[in-house]
């Protein structure tokens, strides 16, 4: 087949040529038998999925789990070496329809691992396919998979497989390799096609480190908001209450920033209590919790009035109706949902999938299942990630044209909790951002969002460190969060151990006040030291805060205190009570 008529019958280009292509490709190659539908899995496996998944799943999506563990199969057999074998399941698999594009693009790993590795030339000893041609290789390919849904599937929606580099690169990726236990071999491949031959950018001879910065450096420049929320307060520790009420409610009202607003009316409520009008205090209290819930103004507030649950935005002692350990175990619900898109497919076919592995391995806590997602890189775990990476990619384009009455709100809720149990935060957090107006705030499907917008990070290594140092953990928690961005980064029990006693002493030192052990924790105890000294009048958290002179450091002490305040209401036990 010539290099043309491949690209014509890759793409469906002009009919004639598709059907001269066909009909040479009917004539040498025999379609495989189509696969029988076949349990793999027992009938008592899918009993607990659909116990597991509260869900009668038709048999029909359990095709999807039979392909996912016959695809396991083909990799079970490129792992014993058995190519021909790999090879004959993973083409019944391609010409299968109604499968999703990452079990075609797994497919087509398993049939082009399976052709690279039986070929003649390929010397075990060197490593090295020798005499490689891309161009024919494809073509023996094409005349065996063209007409197959797998390979018309790719071609749509993953054409850069069937480029040198996309071999290179994707189908026979390292990861795949180290999951079969096979050395990767060395494609004798022109470089121009990897893109090797390519000229390298010339590097501009550009260095911030000497331009003049003096016009974008605006961290010290006050906007005229700052300055007066600077004036308000000034006039607060002055005793010139309604001086300072009158300017905080023009900054409330004038402000679209909720953090702002929030931090005015606590200011407004601190006011009138030092007028002792405890009802108008309390009105603003309440007024600062509701702009901006979970913000730290909603606990500082929340502490004035006096709730037990610490906030002033609800007397709610948890966000949960139930204990949160319980509500760690809870399971996703199985998407009702009938209208065979592709993104119903790939989302029906990974949480039967993820569900599978969660019963066959007996894992009962979603932190457990994260933990196996970070520490172990075999087929099962590539092929799930790549399907939700597929997953989350796809819904941010399709989301905001999606038809209500095929229930948007629980693909996405889906898409965001498959993130949130492989231990993709970030990802995670960056879809919520992106369709948060399509989620049902109020639905206790979402509750798992407290958990992923604060989540115990170095959970085994900070359990192990306050055994040794005693530091509470929450303040440990909300300094990670407040460090990590929602990066769960890999680190050693030494390292936690050392910052948890570096804590200790620190909140020693500052007679246990939080906040103090906080600032010094992140600017130096020479530092909190002296900002202590300038305001030795005035013994009140909330006043210190504001005036850290440092940007960085007010925004990292605010910020640990809000995440501090928040990690006790979400993780609430009852022996926190007074």
């Amino acid at each position: 087949m010539s290099h043309k008529e491949l690209i014509y019958k890759l793409f469906g280009f002009k009919k004639a040529v598709t059907f001269t292509v066909a009909a040479f490709i009917s004539s040498c190659t025999t379609l495989p038998k189509s696969i029988d539908h076949e349990d793999l899995k027992d009938g008592s496996t899918k009993k607990e999925i659909r116990n597991l998944l509260l869900s009668d799943i038709s048999n029909e999506d359990f095709v999807l789990l039979d392909t996912t563990n016959l695809l396991l199969n083909a990799f079970e057999n490129l792992k014993e070496k058995k190519f021909s074998n790999a090879k004959e399941i993973s083409k019944n698999i391609l010409y299968k329809e109604g499968l999703t594009t990452s079990l075609y693009k797994f497919a087509f790993k398993a049939y082009s691992i399976s052709t690279l590795l039986s070929i003649s030339e390929y010397s075990k000893k060197e490593n090295i396919v020798k005499n490689f041609d891309f161009t024919s290789f494809q073509n023996d390919q094409c005349n065996s998979l063209c007409d197959s849904y797998g390979w018309k599937n790719l071609v749509q929606n993953e054409s850069i497989l069937f480029t040198p580099l996309g071999y290179n690169d994707i189908i026979l990726s390292n990861d795949i390799f180290a999951a079969i236990d096979q050395e990767k071999p060395v494609l004798l491949i022109d470089t121009i096609f990897l893109g090797n031959n390519e000229k390298k950018p010339k590097k501009l001879n550009i260095s911030f480190e000497n331009a003049n910065t003096e016009s974008f450096n605006n961290e010290n420049i006050d906007s005229a908001e700052m300055l007066n929320e600077k004036v308000a307060l000034s006039y607060f520790l002055n005793g010139e209450f309604y001086k300072s009420i009158e300017l905080f409610n023009k900054i409330a009202k004038s402000t679209n920033d909720i953090s702002v607003k929030s931090s005015s009316y606590y200011w407004i409520g601190r006011a009138y209590t030092a007028e002792n009008n405890f009802k108008e205090a309390k009105k603003y209290y309440l007024m600062s919790g509701l702009s901006n819930p979970l913000g730290l103004y909603d606990s500082l507030s929340g502490q004035m009035i006096k709730n037990l649950s610490g906030r002033a935005s609800t007397k709610d002692l948890s966000p949960f109706p139930d204990a949160w350990e319980n509500e760690m175990v809870k399971w996703i619900r199985y998407p009702e949902i009938q209208n065979n898109s592709s993104m119903e497919l790939a989302l029906k076919s990974v949480i039967l999938f993820i569900s599978q592995l969660k019963i066959e391995n007996k894992i009962m806590k979603i932190d457990d299942f994260q933990k196996t997602f970070q520490t172990k890189k075999n087929i099962e775990i590539l092929i799930i990630k790549d399907e939700i990476k597929w997953l989350t990619k796809n819904w941010e384009n399709f989301y905001k044209d999606w038809p209500k009455e095929n229930k948007p709100e629980i693909i996405g809720n889906n898409i965001v909790w498959l993130n949130y149990l492989t231990g993709e935060y970030l990802d995670a957090i960056l879809l919520v951002s992106k369709i948060k107006n399509t989620l049902d705030r109020f639905s206790e499907n979402n509750n798992f969002l407290y958990f992923l917008f604060y989540p115990q990070f170095h959970k085994d290594e900070l359990k192990l460190a306050v055994d040794s140092c005693y530091v509470d953990p929450d303040i440990m928690y909300s300094i990670f969060r407040q460090e990590g961005f929602f990066i769960n980064q890999k680190t050693s029990y030494q390292e936690t151990l050392t910052k948890v006693c570096n804590m200790k002493n620190t909140l020693e030192k500052y007679k246990n006040n939080v906040v103090n052990a906080i600032s010094a924790y992140k600017a130096g105890v020479v530092s909190t030291d002296l900002w202590l000294q300038n305001n030795l009048k005035i013994n009140d958290d909330a006043i210190f805060m504001e005036y850290i002179p440092d940007k960085k450091i007010k925004e990292f002490v605010q910020g640990v205190m809000k995440n501090y305040y928040n990690f006790k209401w979400i993780y609430f036990k009852k022996s926190d009570l007074p």
